[in-house]
């Protein structure tokens, strides 16, 4: 080791004692360390804030990116759609400028080629199935040839051309934007192009198969939407011109004016009027002011002598003299109709009063007498026109006579022997002896008719029933003679009680007078059976067992002879048309008879009335309306005027001339439809049995189209309450029995039913999301076959929906029928 030399003392200094430097030495190096790593540590906090700063800036800047992106990948497809549907829409102008030019002369041929190719896969696929068994091989086999994705394709475009109508419709009904053709055709460019991109038709299919099997049939659609627009247009532009020139009329009356716009509009055909019939128009308009009361006599004259223009100064009443007289006649005969419309009504007024005070005197309310009934009768006179009440003419004659009691004791005597007398028929007598003779018997027999013999008719019943030999038909039930033999058998019964309830001292119905009849006619009847001579007479020899003495008597009243005065009838009326033309309804009885009159003026108080044949046929041969037919042969028989039911008055009133032509001319059912069709209004009055008023009220109740629901019952059932079909619907909405019950229908119940109507098609569109249309389909064939099969599945339900708005076209629901493309339509197979 070296030895130590220290320099401080040869140099001189020599401390005593060295300090020890090393802690403070330490202390400063640890200073040093601390503010080195402090200041590490700042830059590393300075380091990361920047670095988080710029990691945001990033992520904020990748947002911004796919935000861009999308925007431009939405915008890149928004322009591709655009760019499909604009060379579709390219494609389809191609095809309509050159449609023989637009499908490949070969197509056809190479598809042939395919299908046949296709043969000859499958007859593969089937070998190559046996040889190795395995179906995935087979199938990739048989579909080698290519015809699968040109069968596929074929079937799509199929489906899309048959949908595609219905849709185009529904795109079109309703769009207020159309206006004329112009605005018509963008409007089903627009839809076809909808279509197209919706259905994806715009993409995955050649020219040439778009060309054989889409675009002709929606060409051939669109050029007769476009020509039933047309005409739409011309009778909507025809109308408003109508309308303005006969305004205009009404306020400056110019007849040249109005004959000549009238003169350039359009009848219901599309044809031009012309001069000749716009002058008919123009006066049958004048003779609808005079009626209204908006034209006097004095400007009906002033307006004759207006000059007519390029006559030379000659006048309309000159030039048109015949026309005008014919108005004058008409408005003369209207003015006679009308007051004796006012002579009915007091008439009717009249008939009121009598037969109130009849029916109070049938009720025991009050006892005539002479003074009574002829202050009754004066009344009756002074408002009638001097004719004299029948009904009060015989209860004078009556009232309190010795004649009357007699003849009422005469009449009694049989009608109780015969089981019928009732206590309103004796009650009708004004007598007190004749009450107390026949009251009791007739209150007696009535509850001997009534619940007492239920059982006895039950069993008589069983007894025809039970005869040996006869046989059910083929639907479970008895043959209609049965029926009637049965009914005679009953009324033997009630005879033979009736005897034996008047020989009963006690006056009284008691069981063994009841069994005694009961036995008594029993034994008539087992006898008969067996005797030829009796009308109960079973007759086992015959090919057709039955009841021989009563189809005799049947056949004796065949109708072949009524059949024969029928043809002879409506010969005799055209030999008379045609000797004295329109004349002979002038004529007293010529085509028709005060018998003829009784019988209609009866039916004419039921609902549903139905014009006889023979004045519909005569009305169609001389252009008349059969109100005037009828109106005339009244006239000449001196019979009051004919009460026109509702129904009548509702055609009469709201439809116009060529409507009503349409309903009188022709019979048949399409034509009527199309002339009802203008009643733009419901009119429950023409709705059939007088269900019109609750079928308003089911339609509102359940907001559904008034003619809708009156159609859809029409076709239901025809009106018919009783009905039942093959499938066991009843009622006049033809309710099946497990929805009736669901639905709490009584399907018997008129009112019920039609209720029962509006809420099942209001059910079927809340629960099962329908619209009205898919509803009505429903109601035929059931929701969940339409859910599953689809609209249209048998032929039936494909027709229900046609058939049902053409019914609903009649009561109010016209226009809308007009407007549905599938419906009134000739494209689409209305009638």
């Amino acid at each position: 080791m070296a030895e130590y030399k220290s320099f401080a003392k040869e140099e001189g200094f020599a401390p005593d004692a060295v300090p020890d430097i090393t802690p403070y030495i330490d202390e400063n190096l640890e200073k040093l360390r601390q503010s080195e790593k402090q200041n590490i540590q700042d830059q590393f906090t300075v380091d990361k804030q920047r670095a988080t700063e710029l990691g945001s800036s990033l992520k904020q800047l990748g947002n911004l990116s796919k935000t861009a992106g999308k925007f431009i990948f939405d915008r890149e497809m928004e322009y591709r759609d655009r760019e499909t549907a604009k060379i579709e829409q390219e494609r389809y102008a191609e095809y309509i400028q050159n449609p023989e030019g637009f499908v490949d002369d070969l197509f056809e041929e190479q598809v042939a080629e395919v299908q046949e190719l296709n043969k000859a896969t499958e007859d593969l696929g089937g070998e190559t199935y046996l040889r190795t068994g395995n179906h995935e091989v087979a199938k990739q086999v048989r579909e080698l040839s290519g015809w699968r994705e040109i069968r596929t394709a074929r079937i799509d475009l199929a489906l899309a051309s048959q949908y595609y109508e219905s849709y185009l419709g529904k795109q079109l009904l309703g769009n207020k934007s159309i206006t004329d053709q112009k605005t018509r055709g963008a409007a089903i460019e627009k839809a076809r192009a909808a279509f197209m991109k919706q259905f994806q038709l715009d993409k995955g299919f050649s020219d040439d198969m778009l060309g054989t099997h889409l675009y002709p049939n929606q060409m051939k659609l669109h050029a007769k939407l476009m020509k039933e627009g047309a005409a739409l247009d011309q009778q909507s532009e025809n109308f408003v011109e109508v309308t303005e020139a006969t305004t205009l009329f009404e306020d400056d009356l110019d007849l040249a004016s109005l004959v000549n716009t009238l003169a350039n509009t359009y009848d219901e055909q599309g044809k031009l009027l012309g001069r000749g019939r716009g002058f008919d128009k123009a006066i049958e308009h004048i003779g609808k002011m005079f009626q209204a009361g908006t034209l006097s006599a004095d400007q009906l004259e002033a307006i004759k002598g207006q000059e007519m223009p390029g006559m030379n100064g000659k006048t309309y009443g000159e030039m048109k003299g015949t026309q005008f007289e014919n108005l004058t006649q008409k408005l003369a005969s209207e003015e006679r109709a009308n007051n004796e419309a006012i002579r009915a009504q007091n008439h009717e007024e009249a008939k009121l009063l009598v037969d109130e005070y009849m029916d109070k005197y049938r009720s025991g309310d009050v006892i005539p007498t002479v003074k009574d009934v002829e202050e009754l009768q004066k009344r009756y006179r002074q408002l009638s026109g001097g004719k004299e009440s029948a009904e009060l003419t015989a209860l004078t004659k009556d009232t309190a006579s010795a004649a009357t009691v007699a003849e009422a004791n005469a009449r009694f005597e049989n009608l109780y022997l015969a089981g019928i007398l009732t206590p309103d028929m004796v009650l009708a007598i004004p007598s007190l002896k004749v009450h107390q003779k026949w009251l009791p018997l007739a209150t007696q027999l009535h509850k001997a008719r009534s619940a007492a013999v239920k059982t006895e008719h039950k069993a008589l019943d069983e007894l025809v029933d039970t005869t040996p030999g006869l046989s059910a038909t083929v639907d479970g039930k008895r043959g209609f003679e049965s029926v009637m033999i049965k009914a005679e058998l009953k009324g033997e019964f009630d005879r033979r009680l009736s005897e034996l309830i008047r020989s009963n001292p006690s006056g009284g119905v008691t069981p063994e007078l009841v069994n005694q009849a009961l036995a008594e006619t029993k034994a008539l009847y087992e006898q008969g059976v067996n005797n030829p001579n009796s009308i109960y007479f079973f007759d086992t020899s015959n090919p057709k067992p039955g009841f021989k003495r009563y189809r005799n008597r049947l056949a004796g009243s065949a109708t072949a002879e009524q059949v024969e005065q029928s043809r002879n009838r409506l010969v005799e009326a055209t030999q008379s048309l045609q000797t004295h033309g329109v004349e002979a309804l002038d004529m007293p009885g010529e085509i028709l008879t005060a018998k003829d009159f009784e019988v209609m003026d009866k039916a004419l108080q039921k609902p549903g009335f139905v014009m006889p044949g023979i004045i519909s046929y005569v009305a169609s041969e001389t252009g008349l309306l059969p109100l005037e037919v009828i109106r005339r042969q009244r006239e000449a028989l001196d019979l009051p005027p004919l009460p026109i039911p509702p129904s009548l008055q509702s055609v009469e009133n709201k439809l116009t001339p060529t409507a009503q032509a349409l309903l009188n001319k022709y019979s048949s059912v399409d034509r009527s439809r199309r002339g009802l069709s203008q009643i733009r209004e419901f009119d429950s009055s023409i709705v059939p049995n007088g269900y019109g008023p609750k079928i308003q009220e089911a339609a509102t109740k359940y907001n559904i189209p008034v003619g809708i629901l009156t159609g859809l019952i029409e076709q239901e059932s025809g009106f018919k309450p009783r009905a039942v079909s093959s499938a066991g619907a009843m009622g006049l909405a033809q309710f099946m029995p497990r929805t009736a019950e669901q639905m709490g229908v009584d399907p018997y119940n008129p009112d019920s039913a039609i209720d029962g109507a509006g809420k099942y098609l209001r059910h079927l569109m809340d629960n099962y999301g329908f619209d009205l249309k898919t509803a009505i389909y429903a109601y035929n064939a059931g929701p969940r076959n339409i859910q599953k099969y689809g609209i249209g599945a048998t032929t039936e339900n494909k027709n229900y929906y046609p058939n049902i708005i053409k019914h609903a076209s009649k009561y109010g629901y016209g226009v809308e029928a007009l407007n549905d493309p599938a419906i009134m339509r000739p494209l689409f197979g209305s009638s």
